[in-house]
């Protein structure tokens, strides 16, 4: 673990982690990524040392249960990679329509706060976390968000699209 901190610190992604996510008042963030992801590598790594250890031991109830926890870790990892894609999308996202439109931050937090509310459910769903509630929820509030982008064009978008027919005829 203190080898890949070194590694990947050396790399300079320590660097780019902290440009990619500044904080609120625009000064550099205090996430050190190569320290998390090396704490990360050794809580794995001394899971696995335990689970043998008690295999050994021949403590079978503990060993199943690690077992479970070693079989378990690769949903974990990939959900874990969809939550930081997702809050890379979302970031970039909402400063893309900033740069676009500046007035528009209404908008921009908005669609960053849709991408991590998707990336979320698809967390949950990658976890087997009750996948049929949280399928019928994302159906819900897909089908919700639908029928609130159409009334809000229907009755808004009412005197534009008269005067778009007009202009037709």
């Amino acid at each position: 673990a203190s080898v890949l901190e070194t590694i990947l610190s050396g790399t300079g992604m320590d660097d780019y982690v902290k440009a990619a996510f500044p904080k609120k008042d625009g000064t550099s963030s205090d996430v050190v990524a190569s320290k998390i992801i090396s704490a990360v590598v050794r809580v794995v790594i001394n899971i696995f040392f335990i689970v043998s250890a008690l295999s050994l031991l021949k403590i079978d109830v503990l060993t199943d249960i690690g077992s479970a926890v070693i079989g378990y870790m690769p949903q974990i990892l990939a959900a874990a990679l969809v939550l930081i894609a997702a809050w890379l999308l979302a970031t970039w996202a909402e400063k893309g329509i900033l740069k676009i439109a500046p007035k528009a931050a209404g908008f921009a937090r908005s669609v960053n706060i849709a991408i991590i509310v998707i990336a979320a459910f698809m967390i949950l769903s990658q976890l087997g976390i009750a996948p049929k509630i949280v399928n019928t929820l994302f159906t819900i509030l897909a089908i919700g968000f639908a029928a609130a982008m159409a009334i809000a064009f229907g009755i808004g978008g009412k005197d534009w699209a008269k005067k778009t027919l007009e202009d037709f005829s």
